[in-house]
């Protein structure tokens, strides 16, 4: 059975969906097994980890059973109308009693298998209201703090300065964008540095998401920066709210003085005319002179043409080291092949980000990422890769089980692919866990 926390949200309000197998109490359950796991198409998720199944009691139409939660996963709809959530169907190992008793008088039971399916479930996504939406909204949903804050407001001549554009709360915060600073023209201002700290529990995202700015004035003087807006549509009141910064203000102590003084916020950094003064039409004689020789000794015979003469020379012993290392990294067949191998890897990953939205190739491209990868690091070939080979060589290499699941899933993905339909966001969320699976192997395996 799948249980939805609420079938009628917002576009990008988190909604839960739990599993559960009920089951009588004369009925013992011994194993079961996935085949086939629900799609979230146009939806954002994350599944909860569960690292030991409980048995419980509860009611279901009114009868007591006992159940077990199988999964937890967090939705967030990508777009407003109907969405489905496709089922999730089970092959169970199920012990049944039978009519027969053993010597001691309890009742045998007997092995059978079971396929049971959790259903579909319709979700009626409700878009954002447009009355009174921002100009500047960018999808925030929840209940958000916003702040500005700069490292420090007075610097002097060579220094920097960081500031941090910050979001924290609860709320869809790895789905939308942050506001953008706007600087005058003597501050330069580098692309930001994005971090997230978020947690996804089954309530929803909580945490903070910042972009730090790198800030170097050009010119002394005094520099305003703008106060900054951040929108979000609240769910506590179904209504749009606005948080501005304040206004922050930089002195630049010391350095160059601005051509453009006056003139050195964005809006009017136009060219400042300079008047000339009438004294300054002539100019000092230069008191200090630069005599060359105007006749110079011949090239052939000088110093430096014996010293370019013996250069070629002295570089010998260099090319001749040069071409034994050559030779000698030319010989190394393994390792070019894993050099080529690593490439491959990277290239095909690469291709797989720019084939986002194309289903086949970006599937084809992140699976031969994912082999060349494992060909570069496990030194086997792809036609030894099962999956029960995969897992034995990446616990040898000392990487962790949950990784190994992770890569062993994005896997499973690529092949599904070819028979099933995958949305952009689903694509986006393989490509993500491909790229984070592949940066841990990369720390783990020794």
């Amino acid at each position: 059975m799948a249980e939805v926390s609420k079938t009628n949200p917002y576009l990008n309000e988190p909604i839960t969906v739990v599993y559960k197998l009920y089951f009588s109490h004369n009925i013992g359950i011994s194993n079961w097994r996935e085949l086939d796991k629900p799609k979230y198409n146009d939806f954002w998720s994350q599944n909860i980890d569960i690292k030991q199944l409980v048995a419980e009691e509860g009611t279901y139409n009114g009868e007591r059973f006992r159940y077990v939660v199988l999964r937890k996963t967090v939705l967030y709809p990508q777009k407003s109308g109907k969405l489905e959530i496709e089922p999730l169907s089970l092959d169970i190992d199920v012990e049944l009693p039978t009519n027969r008793r053993n010597i001691f008088g309890q009742v045998m039971l007997t092995k059978d298998h079971k396929r049971v399916s959790a259903g579909s479930k319709i979700i009626n996504v409700k878009p954002l209201p447009e009355n009174g939406k921002p100009i500047d909204f960018s999808g925030a949903v929840g209940k958000f703090d916003f702040k500005v804050i700069p490292s420090k407001t007075t610097l002097k001549n060579g220094e920097s300065m960081d500031l941090e554009v910050s979001v924290s709360g609860t709320g869809n915060l790895k789905l939308f964008s942050l506001p953008k600073p706007v600087v005058p023209t003597a501050l330069e201002m580098y692309d930001p540095v994005h971090s997230e700290k978020v947690n996804t529990p089954l309530s929803g995202m909580n945490g903070k998401i910042s972009d730090k700015y790198t800030i170097i004035p050009q010119f002394k003087g005094i520099y305003n920066i703008k106060p900054i807006q951040f929108s979000y549509f609240d769910l506590g009141t179904n209504s749009y709210k606005t948080i501005t910064s304040d206004e922050i203000t930089i002195n630049v102590a010391d350095g160059p003085t601005s051509p453009n003084a006056g003139n050195d916020n964005p809006g009017n950094a136009s060219v400042a005319k300079k008047t000339v003064d009438a004294q300054e039409q002539f100019k000092f004689i230069h008191l200090k002179t630069k005599l060359s020789q105007i006749n110079k000794k011949d090239f052939f015979g000088s110093t430096t043409y014996y010293v370019l003469l013996g250069i070629p020379f002295l570089l010998i012993p260099f090319i001749i080291l040069f071409k034994k290392k050559k030779e000698a990294i030319d010989g190394d067949v393994m390792g070019n092949k894993l050099k080529m191998n690593n490439k491959l890897a990277k290239k095909y990953l690469s291709e797989a980000k720019k084939q986002l939205g194309n289903k086949e190739p970006f599937y084809v491209a992140l699976e031969k990422s994912l082999h060349n990868f494992l060909k570069a690091k496990l030194k086997i070939e792809t036609s030894e890769m099962s999956k029960e080979l995969i897992k034995e060589f990446l616990a040898d290499k000392k990487a962790q089980p949950e990784t190994i699941e992770k890569f062993i899933q994005i896997t499973e993905n690529c092949e599904l692919a070819r028979y099933a339909q995958f949305s952009n966001v689903a694509m986006r969320q393989d490509f993500d866990k491909a790229a984070e699976v592949i940066s841990e192997l990369e720390k783990q395996i020794s």
